[in-house]
């Protein structure tokens, strides 16, 4: 039972984080435009810092006779981010690295509290110290991100290679080589490509194209996000909405509605036999349907930088899983489990290196 509650953690909270808002109000423009115009500048050696915070509440709907659990969890993170150039195409070469992270799950009266400042694997408990070990190969990941003119995310590289040098330290222990084997298969949903495809969550709020913008204006974006490990997409659609202006930070920033839901979809399977590992042969043994509703939020988008500057989402989700007929011995141990949960994403930009203002975009005169 342990294990399957494992397995309902690890992907609540992967999908948490991927879908991914409550600070102090910011103070409107004094005369809003009737528009205004989306024109990034970026400035090598500029540096932001934002925290990425999610918290997700729900109920673990069990097999009778065995009692409903609720399901609680609230995730932390800093993004560091330095514009090491701008390449003649006008595309950017970012650097991003993964700070510190704080973590807290309970399940009934199994719970998790990690905080990487002061984790210790060896006073962890079986599952705990699964998650930490995780947790601590995220910690200090580098990586790079190459984004086109208008904000898009072309590319990631280096987060794979960054992962694998993590795990390596990972001790040597019969439970080590265990956990490192499962840690392994979940690192790919954090690969190079799979980051990108995350890091796209971003680029949906602005609009499809750069320039004038009016007030009330509307746009829609639909996506499709490979999640190889329980060998499905996820395919979502988002309404935008840009409903104002706002000085956030100092920064002038779009107000932007966000509207959000998405179904994980069968996309091929997931490997299965000598080619898979034990965390992905777990999962090509299982049926697992993930839906989502309800994805209100607003985002703050400083338009003449192409940054997010405040984010508050909240989503419904429901994650439904159960052993196919005929699943070998570990998938036919977890029984079929309904979990659903409410979730909240809050990022905030916490800081900026001292740097000359951008020069590009600025607000214009309605016709």
């Amino acid at each position: 039972m342990k294990r399957a509650i494992a397995v309902l953690w690890i992907v609540a909270g992967l999908i948490s984080t991927a879908v991914g808002a409550e600070p102090t109000a910011a103070p409107a423009v004094t005369e809003t435009p009737k528009q205004i115009e989306f024109k990034f500048t970026f400035e090598p050696g500029r540096t932001t810092v934002q925290k990425v915070e999610s918290k997700t509440v729900g109920t673990l709907k069990l097999p009778g006779p065995l009692p409903e659990q609720k399901f609680s969890q609230s995730y932390e993170q800093v993004v560091t981010s330095t514009c090491r150039k701008v390449n003649p195409d006008k595309s950017v070469v970012m650097d991003v690295t993964l700070g510190g992270i704080k973590m807290r799950m309970s399940v009934g009266p199994m719970a998790i509290d990690y905080d990487s400042a002061t984790f210790k694997p060896d006073e962890a408990d079986q599952v705990g110290g699964f998650v930490g070990k995780l947790f601590q190969a995220m910690e200090g990941a580098k990586f790079n991100v190459t984004v086109s003119e208008t904000g898009r995310p072309l590319k990631v590289e280096g987060l794979s290679e960054s992962l694998r040098k993590a795990l390596s330290k990972i001790g040597d222990t019969e439970s080590d080589r265990q956990t490192k084997k499962i840690l392994e298969g979940m690192s790919k949903v954090l690969s190079d490509d799979q980051m990108n495809e995350q890091m796209q969550m971003y680029y949906r709020m602005v609009p499809p194209k750069q320039g004038l913008v009016k007030i009330g204006e509307k746009w829609d974006q639909t996506w499709s996000m490979k999640m190889p490990m329980v060998g499905g997409n996820f395919e979502g659609r988002g309404e935008y909405q840009l409903i104002g202006v706002e000085e956030v930070h100092g920064r002038p920033c779009a107000k932007i509605r966000v509207k959000e839901s998405f179904k994980l979809q069968p996309g091929g399977q997931a490997p299965a036999g000598a080619e898979a590992d034990e965390w992905q042969a777990l999962f090509s043994q299982m049926n697992m349907e993930v839906s989502s509703n309800s994805g209100d939020g607003i985002a703050y988008v400083d338009y003449t930088r192409g940054e997010v500057v405040r984010l508050r989402q909240t989503q419904k989700i429901t994650i439904k899983i159960s052993p196919k007929e005929g699943a070998g011995e570990g998938a036919a141990a977890i029984p079929a489990m309904t979990q659903t949960f409410s979730t909240s994403v809050k990022l905030e930009l916490i800081d900026e290196a001292a740097g000359s203002a951008a020069k590009g975009g600025g607000v214009k005169e309605g016709k």
